[in-house]
This record gives structure tokens, C-alpha cells and sequence, in this order.
């Protein structure tokens, strides 16, 4: 399995340790960085590289990494076509795959351990999506993007549907 990760220099030696362990573990792994610490790294540049690998090659995976990962996750939502989900326990990150077929995961490093990152990394690698493809469900955004505002299932389902845009 192809992994694209990337993260920002609070979440370096998890992701580091992650790249050493997919790798271990067969998995042909592409690291965006950063290769070095530097506090001033501005990580959308290599969440969004992440992002861009999963979107352009369908069927890989991604894990990007941050402090909490809140920002990598919004970050790596950000590319078209790419769900990611932030995970903090082994039961996140197994239901991103599972129910929510998403591509990406997103892992805190100052809220994880690199064992327990390990761990997520691992469910969510195996883990078989139950949804093919996206659904009303998994993403109600996908609705208001498709369709004009005027339509009647956004009105329902979003009070306002150009939240998602």
C-alpha cells in the first residue's frame, strides 16, 4: 500500500517513527516532510503535499501529523476529493476507514504516544472501507458542492450550504 505522510515540526520524530514502521511493514511509503526541525516550518505545506499524493494516486493512504492534529486535518480536507479524519484512539481511527472512507488520518503527537500512533497507523492501514464511495452520510458537503444552493435536500440538510465550500 502506497502512504503519503507529512506533518509539521511538533509531530518530526512521530513521523519519522511512523515512516520507519510502514516501511517495516511492507508499505511504500512517501515522505513530504519536514526532513528537518525547524519551529518556523509552515506545515499546510506538507499536509497539502500529503493531501495531493492520496488525491492523485486513487487507492493510497495518508497520515499527516501535527501538535493535535486539529490543523492537519482541516488542512488536508482542504484538497478535493481527499477525506480526512482526526483520529485519537484506535476506535477513530478504525471508524474513519470504516464508516467514513476516509483517506487520510490525522494524529496529534503532543496528544499520542508513537506506540499509540503505531497503533492507529496499523487499524487504519487495514482497515476496508464499508462505503465504496462517499454518501449523503459520510459527507453532507458533498451535496451542497454538487448541487445549487437552491435545492431543496441542502436547504434541509445545511442551514447555511455554503459552509462547506
Amino acid at each position: 500500500m502506497r502512504i503519503h505522510l507529512g506533518a509539521d515540526h511538533a509531530a518530526l520524530d512521530t513521523k519519522d517513527a511512523l515512516v520507519e514502521h510502514l516501511r517495516a511493514a511492507g508499505h511504500d511509503v512517501v515522505d513530504h516532510g519536514p526532513h528537518s526541525e525547524d519551529p518556523e516550518d509552515d506545515y499546510p505545506v506538507y499536509v497539502l503535499r500529503a493531501a495531493e499524493g492520496v488525491r492523485d494516486e486513487p487507492g493510497s493512504l495518508g497520515i499527516v501529523l501535527g501538535g493535535s492534529g486539529n490543523g492537519e486535518q482541516m488542512a488536508a480536507n482542504k484538497v478535493k476529493g481527499v477525506r480526512a479524519a482526526l483520529g485519537y484512539t484506535d476506535e477513530t481511527a478504525r471508524l474513519a476507514r470504516e464508516h467514513n472512507n476516509a483517506q487520510i488520518l490525522s494524529i496529534g503527537a503532543r496528544m499520542n504516544s508513537v506506540e499509540e500512533a503505531k497503533a492507529m497507523a496499523d487499524l487504519f492501514v487495514a482497515t476496508p472501507s464499508r462505503r465504496p464511495s462517499v454518501t449523503r452520510a459520510a459527507s453532507p458537503c458533498s451535496i451542497a458542492t454538487r448541487r445549487p444552493a437552491s435545492c431543496r435536500p441542502c436547504q434541509t440538510l445545511l442551514a447555511d450550504p455554503p459552509w462547506c465550500l
